[in-house]
């Protein structure tokens, strides 16, 4: 038996089909495990020692074989029991129809789902300190700064412009409203009516900034000290 022109029409048919390398490595192996015997076409040896021999693992060393039986180039016959041998007969290539061969079982494997990278959101807490002095601190701060992280950014945007105004309208802390109660009933929404008697239509830009300004002045200062 010419031994290296069977590997030659292996090399050269499984070109032609879907060939995994365990299962090269396996016919292969097999091809030498028969010079080795001396035997015609049919030698017998273990899983253990074959896969040892090929560097993989039992479990993939029985799939290649299944591959490389459904193919047709080998046959065999297994033994029941760990570490007994099996019966293997390498295939004449000229009986092989290259054509009609099915593909080789391939195992599923799980698409991989990029993770969902977190948002960025530490300038909302910058954002937030500076309105929540603005608003002379009233209310619970962790739980308004959890619902304001959660506003949208237009919700935010119109907090920011109604808040200084609210302020201006309620000089009185008591009788205004604790924050987290401001941002869950969405009171940027609310016409105000200044204590003048003036809506925030006319409030005037000056007394706007001057709020603004003394509620960063605020948180300003609570940060150094």
């Amino acid at each position: 038996m010419d031994y290296f022109k069977i590997i030659h029409d292996f090399l050269d048919v499984s070109k032609e089909m879907n060939i995994f390398a365990s299962d090269r490595l396996l016919f292969i192996e097999l091809i030498n495990q028969l010079y080795m015997s001396g035997a015609d076409s049919f030698f017998q040896q273990s899983n253990v020692i074959l896969s040892k021999k090929i560097g993989i693992e039992e479990k993939t060393l029985i799939c290649a074989r299944k591959r490389l039986f459904e193919y047709g180039f080998i046959n065999y016959k297994s033994s029941v029991g760990r570490g007994h041998k099996t019966e293997y007969k390498i295939n004449n290539f000229n009986e092989i129809d290259v054509s009609n061969k099915i593909e080789p079982i391939t195992q599923k494997v799980k698409p991989v789902i990029p993770k969902k990278q977190k948002e960025d959101v530490s300038h909302l807490y910058i954002e937030f300190e500076k309105i929540w002095e603005v608003y002379e601190r009233k209310g619970n701060k962790k739980s308004s700064l959890n619902k304001w992280i959660r506003l949208t950014e237009k919700e935010r945007k119109l907090a920011i412009e109604h808040i200084p105004q609210y302020v201006l309208s309620t000089p009185e802390i008591r009788f205004r409203k604790n924050m987290e109660t401001y941002l869950n009933n969405e009171s940027w929404n609310d016409k105000i009516i200044m204590t003048n008697g003036r809506s925030s239509s006319n409030t005037t830009d000056e007394e706007l900034m001057q709020a603004v300004a003394e509620g960063l002045a605020r948180a300003e200062y609570n940060k150094n000290g």
